[in-house]
C-alpha cells in the first residue's frame, strides 16, 4: 500500500472517529467528483449540488458503521448511486425541477474558444445516455475498475465495458 493511500485511510479512520476536520478533508477530496456523478444522473448544476450535500450529509451519519476503511471510496459512490435514484424517485412529482437545465458556468466569459469548447463537450455529455454517462464517469473521470464500477452501478463488468465502449465512440463521434 502506497504512502498515499495509507494517508487517505488514516484520514478516513479519523474521521471515522468523530474527527470533524479529517471529514473535511475526506470532502475536499470527493466533492468535485460525487457533483460531476450527481450531474450524470440530474444534468442540472443546482440538483447535483443539493444532492451532493445530501451525499455527504448520509456519509456523515454513516461514516461509523464503514468496516474497511480501504474500500471507502466504493463505500461512498454506492451511498451516490441510492442517493441520487431516492432523489430522482421524490422528485418525479416534481418533474418542473428536471426538466430545467442549467447551462455550464462559465468563469472566463472573455474567452469565447473556451466557452464553445465547454459548450461542445456538454452539448456531446447530454447526448449520452444517462447509463452511458454514469458508466464514463465513473471510469474515464473517478478512476474506477470496471469491476469496482459494476459493484457501485449493480450490473455486469461487460455491461460497463459495452457502455463506456459506446460512450467513448459517441462522444469521439459527436466532437469531430
Amino acid at each position: 500500500m502506497g504512502i498515499d493511500k495509507d494517508l487517505e485511510n488514516s484520514t478516513i479512520y479519523k474521521a471515522k472517529l468523530g474527527d470533524n476536520s479529517a471529514f473535511e478533508e475526506i470532502v475536499k477530496k470527493y466533492q468535485k467528483s460525487i457533483k460531476v456523478f450527481a450531474y450524470a444522473f440530474f444534468r442540472n448544476i443546482d440538483v447535483a449540488d443539493d444532492v451532493s450535500q445530501e451525499i455527504f450529509i448520509k456519509v456523515f451519519k454513516k461514516l461509523k458503521k464503514l468496516r474497511d476503511v480501504s474500500n471507502f471510496k466504493k463505500w461512498l459512490f454506492k451511498i451516490a448511486r441510492n442517493t441520487c435514484i431516492n432523489y430522482y424517485r421524490k422528485s418525479k412529482k416534481h418533474k418542473d425541477l428536471l426538466e430545467f437545465n442549467e447551462s455550464i458556468s462559465i468563469h472566463n466569459e472573455n474567452k469565447e474558444d473556451k466557452f464553445i469548447l465547454k459548450e461542445d463537450i456538454k452539448n456531446s455529455f447530454l447526448k449520452l445516455s444517462s447509463v452511458e454517462r454514469k458508466a464514463i464517469i465513473l471510469v474515464s473521470l473517478i478512476g474506477f475498475s470496471y469491476k469496482e464500477t459494476s459493484e457501485i452501478l449493480n450490473c455486469p463488468i461487460g455491461t460497463v465495458a459495452s457502455r463506456v465502449y459506446r460512450a467513448n465512440k459517441k462522444l469521439i463521434k459527436n466532437l469531430s
